[in-house]
């Protein structure tokens, strides 16, 4: 006999406490939210949905802005990966719109920020007189474009065969003054105006316009619409959506003259940022490209892109491409009534990888008996956006992870089928 010790096993019984390793009685952080301050949620009702890498649910919450959101579980019910969806409800004016966003194959331990839109600090000012602009010894103007620092202008304007004018406002914060024309000739010319007086009539001579310093061409298919744009930014001057000096702005379904092919899209050696973009559009698909930063050295559209769905199953899509990809945005869509009267509407996107199919988790019925017009089972697929430029792990470091990076300005070349 021995006494003072105790002989009794230890237990290897899984279902006794006793036997476990005391780490795994404690949760652990598997996920962290942070919401800026200044992210608007005011007019949406917004939650975050989490499970499995196999769709099992973990947890989900509301949230506002300027909240900062931590989500713990036992080790034992934790994968490897989970599936995060975000569900937002807007309703106002007889509409209601419901959005699911879900992000599959996310590292565990993940910390994301739901960043705030950028806020616009430079502006024009006010109007405070316009001046006259005649341009003569032009052959031709199929495109005129008149922008400054702030974006495109418009104004009264007439043309004949040799000259165009333009009548253009001027604002308190106004500088430099862009004209860009795409000729008769199919050639792109332009100057820059300042030092400009209210009411100030200026006659300018074509001849004098200067080509731009380079160009990207683009090869285009036989039968298409397409849309193109560049803006330049200073330096020191804040990315807008339709800012910039508009060195270039064709749209061929407003005028049937722009029959280029190949396309130039011209830049200047002054500009060091730009925001290019280019849509073509066919019966077809959809090409996008869309690039913030430097001027783009290729945009090439895929020859003959073909997407073949073959099961268009929420929980188990699939399809299959004549071209290689690297993620990928499921839409499934579904709206009913009159708008401003009784609309509605609900919009799911799912984004993932290439290679990614599976269930991505059912939504907790605590959120469908609280949001009744969600109608989830009415919703049918609806498109898909292939992304040729980016890789979904970069993407998703960009737009949730790094916090240096804006992710209101992510860069991408895609390619949309839609049903």
């Amino acid at each position: 006999m021995n006494c003072g010790t105790d002989d009794t096993p230890e237990s290897n019984d899984p279902s006794d406490p006793m036997g476990e390793d005391p780490g795994t009685l404690s949760p652990v952080v598997y996920f962290t939210l942070e919401v800026e301050d200044g992210r608007d949620t005011s007019n949406t009702d917004d939650w975050i949905i989490i499970y499995t890498e196999n769709g099992n649910l973990l947890d989900f919450k509301p949230f506002e802005s300027s909240e900062n959101l931590s989500f713990e579980a036992l080790e034992s019910v934790l994968t490897d990966q989970l599936i995060i969806t975000f569900f937002s409800q807007r309703s106002g004016g007889g509409n209601t719109l419901n959005n699911f966003s879900t992000y599959p194959e996310i590292t565990r331990g993940s910390r994301w920020i739901l960043k705030e839109p950028d806020a616009v600090t430079q502006t024009r000012g006010n109007v405070i007189g316009d001046f006259d602009v005649t341009i003569t010894n032009v052959p031709g103007v199929v495109l005129f474009n008149a922008s400054d620092a702030f974006g495109g202008l418009t104004g009264s304007s007439s043309s004949t065969n040799s000259s165009t004018s333009i009548n253009l406002s001027l604002f308190e914060n106004g500088g430099e003054y862009l004209l860009a024309i795409l000729d008769g000739n199919k050639n792109s010319k332009y100057t820059f105006i300042d030092n400009l007086k209210d009411g100030d009539n200026i006659t300018l001579d074509y001849n004098q316009f200067t080509s731009f310093n380079s160009e990207t061409t683009i090869s285009l298919p036989a039968s298409g619409e397409y849309f193109s744009s560049v803006f330049a930014y200073e330096d020191d001057q804040e990315y807008r959506h339709s800012g910039g000096f508009h060195l270039n702005k064709i749209y061929t379904f407003l005028n049937d003259d722009v029959n280029l092919n190949p396309l130039p899209i011209p830049f200047l050696d002054r500009f060091n940022r730009y925001r290019t973009e280019f849509i073509f559009t066919t019966n077809d698909y959809r090409y996008s490209f869309l690039e913030y930063g430097n001027k783009p050295e290729k945009i090439e559209i895929p020859e003959n892109p073909v997407m073949t769905v073959e099961n268009t199953s929420i929980s188990d899509f699939r399809f299959s491409t004549n071209f290689s990809f690297f993620y990928k945005t499921g839409n499934w869509r579904f709206s009913s009534g009159t708008l401003d009267l009784d609309w509605v509407s609900t919009s799911w996107n799912i984004i993932s990888s290439d290679t990614f199919t599976g269930d991505v988790g059912a939504i907790p019925q605590e959120i469908l008996q609280q949001y009744p017009l969600i109608n989830l089972s009415e919703i049918t697929y609806s498109s898909t956006r292939l992304y040729l430029n980016n890789t979904y792990s970069n993407f998703i470091l960009q737009k949730f992870i790094d916090p240096n990076f804006n992710p209101f300005r992510i860069s991408e070349e895609v390619i949309i089928f839609s049903k």
